[in-house]
């Protein structure tokens, strides 16, 4: 992972970390069979899991998780439900380097906040020469 990557993880909230793995859960899920209505059920859910910064689209870039990753959720389940949300978060290094559409996502949620920031402050510097 390169040093702007591990950057975008260390900014990224903890809500949205666990968030982020949940929506791969959800994926992973939704490859299976199911009847119809949980298969919407789970849908709803991912639909939910969209704010202002993992917007749809930031979402649609996720992919379900990896069988690797799958075995962590498994055994963070078994801490019970808050417990689990914070190895998600506390672990979500991990998960990134497991499934790198965690990283595009990032990067998607990301795109243009960087620049914004650094256009803000080569203003600034421009008025105090």
């Amino acid at each position: 992972m390169t040093e702007a990557e591990c950057d975008l993880l260390k900014h990224c909230s903890r809500g949205h970390k666990f968030t982020m793995v949940c929506a791969s859960i959800t994926k992973w899920a939704l490859r299976g069979e199911m009847p119809i209505e949980m298969r919407l059920e789970f849908l709803q859910h991912l639909e939910k899991m969209a704010d202002q910064f993992l917007t749809d689209e930031v979402i649609a870039i996720i992919e379900p998780l990896s069988k690797d990753s799958f075995e962590i959720v498994q055994e963070a389940r078994k801490l019970g439900p808050g417990k689990a949300l914070d190895v998600y978060a506390d672990k979500f290094d991990v998960f990134a380097a497991l499934n790198p559409s965690f990283i595009e996502a990032l990067k998607r949620a990301n795109r243009g906040r960087g620049y914004a920031r650094d256009y803000v402050q080569e203003l600034s510097d421009a008025r105090t020469l």
